[in-house]
């Protein structure tokens, strides 16, 4: 059996493994089992899963890689409407008071027309195949059967902390020994909006504190405290947020060139990229006529190379796409979960957790999370379907899944 090597909210990693000839020879790998798990609040998982949830991530999380891989899918895409309305939209757009985004925004859409974005995703693995894999045998990729596993290039992340930067905690992002990755993980992702929802952690930020906010790529002729719900944008509103931080801290331009190592030319480069793949992906649902009103992107770098990376697995859980007036991606788990007292504690001990230090906000939670109930996991099971199924046309195999009640 392939050696598990960490539990996530909705993912598994396995390995490290090695694939078949035919990809890349002796290529290691990583394995992402996407479960049916689900979770809010960054509560951990929630006693209830979503049948059919994990092969609808892994499917979407395979396309999506896929296309942003694809030259040939950027050249179009660079000659659409929709990157016409980019490049428009960066003319009214500035990082920070007083400073301009600026950057050849025409020289970075050349170089994915010619060679597409590299991810580390390889592939995607059968069940069976994972199943009987007990050794060092290279594994077969396939592209035909509906699958939980997806083989990734392997990444460099380590959780434990070691130093903190402008007062705030820092990972140690270097492995012990021979490391297995080229490509370093940033310490942070970065929240694209098109649209600005009504409940946006964005707009309440910005009411809270718009002197700390100031580092977003946000429109010139709105300040700050002047951004309101319903808002949308040809180039998206950008925020950086720490990475496995649980209150999900906004960084600054100051942080992040120092967490990162990157100076102001890389940073501003990198904030490009992400509006670039921002649109594109964003390009991939319109064709299926879905709306994306924000996505989460992180990247990695390779620092022999000097590489961009899209590292992030793009699932429904770093995306929010509305479908016809339904929230098909992970947030609709938020509707049921606000009407419990579980939700209310658990936003209690979140702001107990940060006005005391506490890392660790669910030990101060003593009330369990609820159940969803039957009706509701069904309507789950069903808006993750609809919205694989929209993206790839392919429909996924939930007529023959069983739905428990856990009412």
């Amino acid at each position: 059996m392939i050696d598990s090597l960490a539990r996530g909210h909705t993912k598994d990693i396995y390995g490290p493994v090695l694939l078949e000839q035919g990809v890349k020879a002796s290529v290691p790998a990583h394995l992402f089992r996407f479960s049916d798990s689900i979770h809010a609040l960054r509560a951990g998982r929630l006693p209830d899963s979503i049948p059919g949830r994990g092969l609808a991530n892994a499917a979407i999380h395979a396309h999506l890689h896929r296309a942003l891989q694809d030259r040939k899918a950027w050249s179009l895409f660079l000659k659409s409407e929709d990157a016409v309305s980019l490049r428009k939209g960066l003319s009214t757009i500035h990082i920070q008071p007083g400073a301009a985004l600026s950057g050849d925004l025409n020289e970075l859409a050349i170089s994915l027309g010619k060679s597409g974005l590299r991810t580390p995703f390889l592939g995607q693995v059968a069940e069976e195949e994972f199943q009987k894999s007990a050794d060092l045998t290279p594994l077969r990729v396939t592209n035909e059967a509906p699958t939980r596993f997806s083989a990734q290039e392997v990444t460099q992340e380590w959780k434990e902390e070691h130093a903190f930067v402008l007062g705030r905690p820092v990972s140690n992002w270097s492995a012990p020994g021979e490391s297995l990755a080229k490509m370093e993980c940033l310490p942070f992702f970065i929240r694209a909006h098109f649209v600005l929802l009504p409940e946006s952690p964005l707009l309440a930020r910005v009411q809270r504190a718009p002197e700390l906010m100031g580092h977003l790529a946000v429109p010139k002729t709105a300040s700050l405290a002047a951004l309101r719900a319903g808002e949308s944008f040809d180039f998206p509103v950008l925020e950086c947020i720490a990475a496995n931080d649980p209150f999900e801290s906004v960084l600054s331009s100051n942080e992040l060139m120092a967490r990162a190592r990157m100076d102001a030319n890389s940073l501003q480069e990198l904030l490009l990229l992400a509006g670039w793949t921002a649109a594109f992906i964003r390009a991939e649902w319109k064709k299926k006529t879905v709306d994306l009103v924000s996505v989460n992107l992180r990247f990695g770098i390779d620092r022999t190379s000097g590489e961009w990376s899209l590292v992030d697995s793009l699932s429904l859980d770093d995306q929010r796409i509305h479908f016809a007036g339904a929230v098909l991606s992970h947030d609709w788990v938020l509707e049921p979960l606000s009407k419990t007292s579980w939700f209310d504690a658990i936003l209690h001990a979140r702001r107990q957790a940060l006005a005391h230090g506490v890392r660790d906000f669910r030990r101060l939670c003593v009330e369990p999370p609820p159940r969803l109930g039957l009706e509701w996991i069904k309507e789950g099971a069903k808006r993750c379907t609809a919205a694989a199924e929209l993206l790839t046309e392919k429909v996924q195999p939930l007529r023959n899944e069983t739905y428990v009640s856990t009412s």
